[in-house]
């Protein structure tokens, strides 16, 4: 039992912030803050600049596949600690709700990072995947000339704007 004793450290004696040079974060150990402390623990530069935390609403990020994300905390639909596509954010501002499910945003010019709204259209994939709203609402109208009742019938006529006339022609 050779070795020095350390001498203890009285709660008066103890600094409210830490001695580094510019730093104003509150005592942790042995003078230092925390962040200086693990610094000093790990041999790290003491002065090196920290992480700046994300600032909801602003911060973005890109990933590797090219999406730009947004920081949205509250966010019902963020994944990854707050992280949001900022293509389907910019949907859900132009549509004023969130996405469901099934529906997803596509790129017109296949550009993953420009998400001006006029970029942006609305794609279902409940059924055949990728297949654009109008293009649904157009098939749906030509089921209902089809199919629906006298008056629906009546109402969408011939069926126009089907993708799928000359197939029935056919038939």
């Amino acid at each position: 039992m050779d070795a020095p004793m350390r001498e203890s450290v009285r709660p008066e004696q103890k600094p409210e912030f830490c001695e580094w040079q510019g730093c104003s974060d509150p005592y942790y150990s042995r003078g230092l803050c925390q962040l200086h402390y693990m610094r000093k623990c790990k041999g790290a530069d003491m002065d090196a600049p920290t992480r700046s935390r994300p600032v909801p609403g602003v911060s973005t990020r890109t990933t590797k596949f090219g999406y730009v994300h947004v920081y949205l905390l509250d966010h019902p639909h963020a994944q990854h600690k707050g992280w949001v596509n900022q293509h389907r954010h910019v949907m859900e501002q132009e549509l004023g709700r969130y996405l469901l499910r099934h529906e997803n945003v596509h790129h017109k010019n296949g550009d993953r990072a420009d998400n001006r709204p006029e970029n942006l259209e609305l794609w279902i994939t409940a059924q055949p995947s990728g297949q654009r709203v109008e293009d649904r609402v157009a098939h749906a109208r030509w089921l209902l000339s089809l199919y629906g009742t006298e008056h629906e019938q009546q109402k969408y006529g011939d069926g126009a704007g089907n993708p799928l006339a000359d197939t029935r022609a056919h038939i």
